[in-house]
């Protein structure tokens, strides 16, 4: 083990902290283990160089436009210069009266669940998903 210390001592840098520690397994024989865990490796003297931010238009990740701001006071609509613009692309809220949990149709999912059940699977052998689904 005094051999590998003194190869870590070698290469490592003079201001390095080295800490040695020992642990010993007989299954391993006449071999040995070494396990060097290093921190700090950049350098003392090296300068960081300043990044700059450049911040073009917002983007609200879909279609590529840009974010408009709505002014205050105003009313925030769809713009008809948009992609489908007009009245005919509005989305029918009228069935989100009732909440998705509700909405979800559970019956599949514990009908999946019944069937691997009675399959001969044990509970914990059945996905964790589709436990939760069908709950």
């Amino acid at each position: 083990s005094r051999l590998a210390m003194s190869t870590i001592n070698a290469y490592a840098s003079p201001d390095a902290h080295v800490i040695y520690g020992a642990a010993y397994d007989d299954s391993l024989g006449d071999d040995i283990r070494v396990t060097v865990v290093a921190t700090g490796l950049s350098r003392a003297n090296a300068r960081r160089q300043p990044i700059s931010v450049v911040q073009g238009g917002l983007r609200t990740g879909t279609d590529n436009l840009a974010y408009q701001v709505p002014i205050s006071g105003a009313t925030v609509g769809v713009a008809s210069g948009l992609v489908g613009g007009g009245a005919a692309s509005q989305t029918d809220y009228g069935n989100m009266a009732v909440p998705s949990v509700w909405r979800t149709n559970r019956t599949q999912a514990a009908a999946r669940v019944d069937a691997l059940s009675s399959g001969g699977m044990d509970d914990l052998e059945i996905p964790a998903f589709l436990r939760k689904q069908a709950d």
